[in-house]
């Protein structure tokens, strides 16, 4: 009795346990789904707040071009203005010398009149020897253009470098030469971004591994353009990568395809013959326009609505949530009649037939054909009204996931370096044979495992986890940046896009009967002005996410026609876990290793050495204990009257000393050498 109640008690504490566990998962979802959709509201805001500042960028770049125009067009004018009005200063005071330099009265009286002709008239030419006309203003001249002429060359004329045909061109202007267009068969964007790659010549036959490259074309704007192997090519020391993977010589393949053994299920070899049942159904005495099994069925479903068929009319006509809960709509849209029967059950009231003579199941359907029009867009609308918050509130979070996670393995550096290793790897691999490869689909991280050393004990994920141990601690951990990326590889994109079309119909439908039905249905009306926001919300973050994966996509040199998110991402969670797998293994081989160094026969007949020195000195230390034991006791015989006395007086006249008679620095170095043995026996 006492054992059953202690399991008693336990089995309730268990059931306890198990609550407490329950709710505390229910708040770390609700924890993790709230997290989601702030880090994914966070992640709008800054995508909204990058593309504000790269448009003020713009705009202030494009300002500050047209400020800087107007600035060398504003220097250029004025000087031409100061050219021009140097060259009118000069000209008048050529003339006023002129006339000062004349001696004869006739002669001044002559410029006299020429000056005022020139002036009343200045339109009128004058004779080139009494004065020289101005030159025009020089236009701006195009760059370049004064060399391609031939001007510049040390010959100026008498107005600041004026050619004779009046243009004029600095010294200090140089032609610069357009750069040579691109050879024929070289797109117009330079391909020195991409340097060809030199093959890496091995001292071993190595194996291949079997992944799936880019072309050169395919990597542009993707992640591998920023990638460099070669530098990881040389830093690294290949020299036990391939002592480890080199071909064997008994010429054993260590390249490993894939080959797991497909099990079929062959089917039971004996026909089972249906029994046919022995109930025998009577023959139904009212008239039914439904097939047998359909009428059955139909039975046993209208036994689950608790309503009566005028309820259910009501509740339809008037979309009483209410009167008609969600299990009631569930069930008729389960047992709604097809637009055959439909026709049936119209043309039967329409000829007026009798009604008793049908069965109860015929004239529950009767009843709602003829009496409810749009009969099922109506269960549609309130099936929809019904369970649109439920579908928005699983579908917003499954977003929000891959536009989560594809900002997440995006941002990732330390994700992008572990890339970099694996092309580096596979480069090394198969360079000398394929040649070398700028960048791989990341399917190809599955074959990782398949490539094996040549002890067979060894996958090239291994070597990579171990070299990242190694060589590159700091990117050990790079699953912890790639955040949601489980929950990504949950959700199927095409099945959310379904959704949200089939909830953007069913909000269309409900619009429609809305403006139909006259008076408009109050509760129609306000779920639409209450609800149509956030279905335009959830199209907004479907955009975003699609965007959002159709970008990290095209970065890591896929098509978003072809892959999924799907797929995607579970490549990438498959890559991290196995990684994560291959650092568990090669931490456990070490430790066996160092496990089996420890029993090695030379340790062991150390330890053996260490056991002998402990036992001597465990035996010795008894042995004194027991003479100092025995001769602490003093023999009967001895003992006499005044013995007390004489020890004593012995005492004064001669110093003590220990039973076992040592030295007080011989006892100090039995007592150090007992420390040392004691220590290397914990040891």
């Amino acid at each position: 009795m006492k054992d059953a109640e202690i399991s008693h008690a336990a089995l309730e504490r268990v059931q306890e346990v198990e609550d407490e566990l329950s709710h505390a998962q229910e708040r770390v979802r609700n924890t993790e789904n709230a997290a989601l959709g702030k880090i994914a509201c966070l992640e709008n805001r800054l995508t909204d707040l990058s593309k504000e500042r790269d448009d003020l960028r713009v705009l202030h770049e494009h300002t500050d071009h047209e400020l800087s125009t107007l600035r060398r067009t504003y220097t250029q004018k004025d000087e031409e203005s100061r050219r021009l009005l140097t060259a009118k200063m000069g000209e008048l005071e050529h003339l006023q010398q002129r006339i000062r330099s004349d001696s004869g009265g006739s002669d001044l009286a002559h410029s006299g009149t020429a000056l005022s002709f020139v002036a009343a008239d200045p339109s009128q030419k004058v004779s080139t020897d009494f004065l020289p006309p101005p030159p025009p203003p020089p236009p701006p001249p195009p760059p370049g253009f004064g060399v391609g002429l031939g001007v510049g060359d040390g010959k100026r004329s008498h107005l600041n470098g004026a050619t004779p045909g009046g243009l004029s061109f600095g010294r200090d202007q140089s032609f610069v030469p357009p750069p040579p267009p691109p050879g024929p068969g070289m797109p117009d964007s330079a391909l020195g971004a991409f340097t060809i790659k030199r093959k890496v010549n091995t001292k071993h036959k190595l194996p291949v591994l079997n992944w799936i490259v880019l072309k050169p074309n395919q990597v542009k704007g993707t992640i591998f353009s920023e990638l460099d192997d070669e530098k990881i090519l040389s830093t690294l020391d290949f020299s036990q990568f391939e002592e480890s993977f080199k071909t064997g010589q008994s010429g054993r393949g260590v390249s490993i395809h894939s080959t797991g053994s497909d099990q079929v299920d062959s089917g039971g070899g004996g026909d089972q013959a249906l029994t046919p049942s022995k109930l025998q159904f009577k023959r139904a005495e009212k008239v039914s326009l439904l097939e047998a099994n359909r009428l059955r069925n139909l039975a046993i479903m209208r036994r689950n609505i608790e309503l009566t068929t005028d309820e259910v009319v009501f509740a339809l006509n008037n979309f009483d949530m209410h009167l008609l809960a969600q299990d009631y709509i569930e069930v008729l849209l389960r047992i709604m009649p097809s637009e055959e029967e439909i026709k049936k059950y119209k043309e039967y009231d329409r000829e007026k037939k009798p009604v008793d003579v049908l069965t109860d199941e015929d004239k529950f359907l009767l009843q709602l054909t003829s009496h409810v029009e749009r009969l099922v867009q109506k269960l549609q609308i309130m099936n929809f009204i019904n369970t649109f918050q439920t579908s928005v509130g699983v579908l917003t979070p499954q977003l929000q996931a891959i536009f989560t996670a594809s900002r997440a393995v995006k941002k990732s550096d330390r994700f992008r370096k572990v890339l970099e290793l694996v092309l580096a790897f596979g480069n090394y691999l198969n360079s000398s044979r394929r040649g070398p490869a700028y960048g791989f689909k990341l399917q190809s991280l599955e074959s990782l495992l398949d490539l094996k050393s040549t002890d067979r004990k060894t996958t090239l994920l291994h070597y990579i986890a171990q070299t990242v141990q190694d060589r590159y601690p700091d990117i050990l951990h790079f699953d912890n940046d790639l955040i949601f990326v489980d929950k990504a590889a949950e959700v199927s994109l095409e099945n959310v896009i379904t959704d949200i079309h089939e909830l953007d119909k069913g909000m269309e439908m409900t619009r429609r009967e809305c403006d139909m039905k006259k008076p408009p249905n109050s509760l129609l009306c306000h779920f639409i002005q209450e609800h149509e926001p956030k279905l335009a919300q959830l199209q907004k973050e479907q955009r975003i996410a699609v965007d959002a994966f159709s970008e990290i996509a095209e970065y890591f040199g896929e098509s978003r026609r072809t892959v999924q998110p799907k797929d995607f991402f579970l490549s990438i969670l498959r890559f991290t876990k196995a990684f994560n797998a291959a650092e568990e293994e090669n931490n456990f081989r070490r430790l066996r290793l160092q496990e089996s160094l420890e029993h090695s026969p030379s340790n062991m007949s150390r330890v053996r050495t260490v056991k002998k020195k402990q036992d001597a000195v465990v035996s010795e230390l008894k042995n004194k204990a027991t003479n100092i034991k025995e001769r602490k006791l003093m023999p009967q015989d001895e003992v006499y009257n005044g013995a007390l006395e004489d020890l004593l007086l012995g005492l004064k006249n001669e110093p003590y000393r220990r039973a076992d008679a040592l030295r007080r620095s011989q006892r100090r170095k039995d007592g150090a050498t007992m420390s040392q043995v004691m220590g290397e026996f914990d040891l």
